[in-house]
């Protein structure tokens, strides 16, 4: 059964290869380097791409999937949807997603990971910081236990370990216990001071 082609995630599923597959043209399995199919030039090495983007670095050609369709067949942007989502085995009678719509989904994706990358890297640090913390923590009680009444400026460092470490261990808690979706939409809203948030 056909998807329709408002579900985006269809498109996921064509690669650049597919698209030269379409058109005729056998791409290299190992080495992603080859003669390019857009202007037919004579470098061997001149069309580079991967399984989403392409490049020429002889006629300066670059995109997606879209625009390799467009460039091989001479499409319009929407046709050029159609193509694709024929290729993905889309319903292609179906209402057909804006260029915008299609841009806003990669952008999502692409924030995505970066708030995911920012996460892990935050939590890591955050368990190295509480491991640290620990162990002043322990160094300021054993100060204490070796002297009869401890100075208050032992008091105090164990006093500010104590309120760091569970500073530390209720953000560690806020990240691991938030679920994606709350991420999400954090990032589709304020994605600069989500992304850069320290």
């Amino acid at each position: 059964m056909s998807r329709p082609i408002t579900d985006l995630e269809v498109f996921r599923s064509v690669s650049i290869s597919d698209v030269l597959r379409d058109a005729g043209i056998e791409p290299p399995l190992q080495r992603r380097r080859m003669r390019c199919p857009i202007h037919n030039g004579d470098n061997t090495t001149a069309f580079s791409f991967n399984e989403r983007r392409y490049c020429c670095f002889a006629c300066g050609s670059r995109g997606d999937v879209f625009e390799l369709a467009r460039a091989l067949h001479g499409l319009t942007f929407r046709d050029a949807i159609s193509h694709i989502a024929r290729l993905a085995g889309a319903d292609a009678r179906a209402p057909h997603p804006t260029s915008r719509e299609i841009q806003r989904q990669g952008i999502v994706a692409r924030r995505r990971i970066i708030l995911q990358t920012w996460r892990e890297d935050r939590l890591t640090a955050l368990v190295d910081e509480l491991r640290n913390l620990d162990r002043r923590v322990e160094i300021a009680g054993l100060s204490l236990t070796s002297r009869s009444n401890g100075s208050a400026a032992a008091w105090e460092t164990l006093a500010e370990a104590h309120s760091l470490r569970d500073a530390r261990e209720y953000e560690l808690s806020l990240l691991q216990s938030a679920e994606e979706r709350e991420w999400l939409n954090v990032l589709a809203q304020r994605p600069r001071e989500a992304a850069c948030v320290k």
